[in-house]
C-alpha cells in the first residue's frame, strides 16, 4: 500500500459493526478510529455511512492513544423535561493507556455542568448509552460495564435524584456481550430499557422493565426466521404504552429490515413497518419518539439500490399502522442517516443525523413534511456525529454527540435549537 501514496478506506457503519459483532462495546468505535488513523497516516479516505447506529453503540470514545489529549469524551444521549432542564450522558476516557468511565452533564438553559457519576466496582470500562428524565430531579440512564469476569459487558443503570447518581443493577439476558442501548420512562416507577445480546451466535434484542425498585427481563419477540434482531431505542407514554424500534435480518442475510415493537405493560408485540421500495439492501430505524399513543415518529436510513447511496428514512405511527414519510437528504452527501428523534406533538418532531464526510444535519417535522435545518460544526472539527436529541418545548431542543478535532482527539459536542437556528454550547469535561 505504501507505493500507492494513499489508502482508500470504506467505512460502513452497520456492516462493519456486524462483522465486529459484540467484541467489547468499544470495538466498533475503535474501528472508527482506525479509519481516521488511516487518513492521518496515508492521506486518503472515502467515507460511506450506511444508515444507523445499530452496528455499535453511539458515543464510545476511541482509545487514548488516538491523540495526545489527556482526556476525551462523547455524549450518547440527552433527555429534556423543559427548555431549561436537560441531562446528557456518555463516556469519558482519561489517563494512559486510558480508562472508560461514565459521564453525565446537566443543562440549565444557559450552560452545561458536569455531574459526578459512579462506576460499578471493579469495572475496567463503563459506558452510558441512554437516558430518560421524568423531572429535573429524576432521570434513569442505562449502559454497560466490563470487568474481569465479564470482559464483553454487563448491562447496568444509574438513577438521578436531583443531587446524585446511584447505580442500579440489571439482570443479564442469557448470552454474551449484553448491554442496554436505550431507555424511556413514563414515570419514575415505569421505565423500559432495550438492547442487544449475542446468543448462540446470533444477535437478539432484549428488554427490561423498571418498577421503581428493580429491573426485570421481559421476553422480546423476533420476526419469523430472524437471525439478527436489535432494538436501539424506546419511547414510553405510559406504563402500558411503549414503542421500540431497530432492525432485524432473516436467514443469515446481510440485508436489514425495519423493526418496531409495542409494549402494553405486559407483553411485547411486533408492529409491521414498511421498508423503502428501493431499499432492498437494508433499512433500519435506530430512533423513535412518541408524543402520544396515537402519534410516534421513527427515523433511520436505508441503502438505496438506485445508485443514490444511503438515504434518510422516517416513518409515522397513527395508533394503528406505520407509514413512510418522505425525507430530504443533504445535497452532495456521501451517505445519510437519521439517528435520533424527539417529538413534542404529532406535528412537531426534530431529528438529527450525519452525512458521512459532510457532517451533521437536522430535520424538522411540521405534521406535513420534513425540512432540513443546518447544524453548525465545532471549530476545526474533522468529523462530527450527532447521537441524540431531545426537545423540552416545541421551540427548544438540545442535540448531543461528538467530534474529532484537528489533533484527532474525540470531544463532546452539544447544540441548542431556539426554534430558528442551532447554536453550539460548550461542554465541560
Amino acid at each position: 500500500m505504501g507505493e500507492l501514496g494513499c489508502i482508500v478506506v470504506i467505512f460502513v457503519r452497520k456492516q462493519v459493526g456486524e462483522v465486529v459483532g459484540r467484541l467489547g462495546e468499544t470495538a466498533f468505535f475503535m474501528l472508527r478510529w482506525w479509519v481516521f488513523a488511516a487518513l492521518l497516516t496515508a492521506g486518503g479516505l472515502v467515507l460511506v455511512s450506511v444508515p444507523a447506529q445499530a452496528a455499535g453503540r453511539p458515543g464510545a470514545p476511541v482509545p487514548a492513544a488516538a491523540a495526545a489529549a489527556t482526556s476525551q469524551a462523547t455524549l450518547s444521549a440527552v433527555s429534556c423535561t423543559a427548555a431549561s432542564s436537560c441531562m446528557a450522558v456518555g463516556t469519558l476516557i482519561t489517563g494512559s493507556p486510558g480508562k472508560d468511565v461514565t459521564l453525565a452533564e446537566s443543562w440549565n438553559g444557559t450552560a452545561w455542568t458536569m455531574k459526578a457519576t459512579p462506576n460499578p466496582k471493579g469495572a475496567t470500562g463503563s459506558f452510558l448509552f441512554g437516558v430518560s428524565c421524568t423531572a429535573a430531579s429524576r432521570c434513569m440512564a442505562v449502559g454497560l460495564y466490563e470487568d474481569a469476569a465479564a470482559p464483553l459487558g454487563v448491562p447496568f443503570a444509574e438513577v438521578w435524584n436531583g443531587t446524585a447518581w446511584t447505580i442500579k443493577t440489571m439482570p443479564s439476558p442469557p448470552g454474551t456481550t449484553p448491554g442496554a442501548d436505550g431507555v424511556s420512562c413514563a414515570t419514575a416507577q415505569a421505565c423500559i430499557a432495550v438492547g442487544n445480546v449475542v446468543s448462540n451466535g446470533h444477535n437478539n434484542a432484549f428488554s427490561e422493565a423498571w418498577n421503581g425498585t428493580a429491573w426485570t427481563l421481559k421476553t422480546t419477540p423476533r420476526p419469523t426466521g430472524t437471525t439478527y434482531s436489535l432494538l436501539n431505542d424506546a419511547s414510553c407514554r405510559s406504563a402500558t404504552f411503549c414503542m421500540a424500534t431497530g432492525d432485524y435480518q432473516v436467514n443469515n442475510s446481510s440485508k436489514s429490515r425495519t423493526l418496531a415493537e409495542l409494549w402494553n405493560g405486559k407483553i411485547w408485540a411486533i408492529e409491521a413497518t414498511p421498508n423503502p421500495k428501493d431499499g432492498v439492501n437494508g433499512a433500519e430505524l435506530p430512533g423513535v419518539a412518541c408524543s402520544s399513543s396515537l402519534a410516534c415518529g421513527a427515523v433511520g436510513g436505508y441503502d438505496s439500490t438506485n445508485n443514490q447511496g444511503n438515504l434518510t428514512l422516517a416513518e409515522a405511527w397513527n395508533g394503528k399502522t406505520w407509514a413512510i414519510k418522505a425525507t430530504p437528504n443533504p445535497q452532495g452527501a456521501a451517505g445519510n442517516s437519521l439517528l435520533a428523534v424527539s417529538c413534542t406533538a404529532a406535528n412537531g418532531c426534530m431529528a438529527v443525523g450525519d452525512s458521512g464526510a459532510n457532517g451533521i444535519f437536522s430535520e424538522l417535522w411540521n405534521g406535513t413534511a420534513w425540512t432540513i435545518k443546518a447544524v453548525p460544526h465545532p471549530q476545526a472539527a474533522t468529523f462530527v456525529f450527532m447521537n441524540g436529541v431531545s426537545c423540552g418545548a416545541a421551540n427548544s431542543c438540545v442535540a448531543v454527540g461528538d467530534y474529532f478535532n484537528s489533533s484527532q482527539a474525540e470531544l463532546p459536542v452539544a447544540e441548542a435549537w431556539n426554534g430558528t437556528a442551532w447554536t453550539i454550547k460548550p461542554v465541560p469535561f
